[in-house]
């Protein structure tokens, strides 16, 4: 979320995946800004191109400001559109989102 620029956001998410990482994360959730869904769309961007050039699959978990269930509801839809079927597990996506549980509570 902090960098802003997604030319930098695609290069280190690249740059990740080259050095082995098999799950690459948008922040610590301890950043002013922290998870984003366009921070979020290039590097799921750059993971499906990693993937194409490469045959290795790569996860995603997008961590701090998920707090409510309709937006844990848009990082799976983005997921869905820009990855597919094969991420959608926990081996590939999970969402550091601990504040996230009352919403879920107060909705079942």
């Amino acid at each position: 979320g902090e960098l802003a620029n997604p030319d930098i956001i695609f290069k280190t998410s690249w740059v990740c995946m080259m050095a082995g990482a098999d799950t690459i994360k948008t922040s610590t959730g301890m950043e002013k800004v922290n998870a984003t869904l366009e921070a979020g769309f290039v590097m799921m961007q750059a993971i499906r191109q990693f993937y194409s050039q490469t045959g290795v699959q790569v996860g995603i978990k997008p961590a701090g400001g998920i707090r409510t269930v309709e937006q844990a509801i848009l990082w799976l839809q983005l997921l869905k559109e820009e990855l597919g079927a094969g991420w959608e597990n926990n081996a590939y996506f999970r969402m550091g989102a601990s504040a996230l549980l009352d919403d879920v509570i107060a909705h079942l």
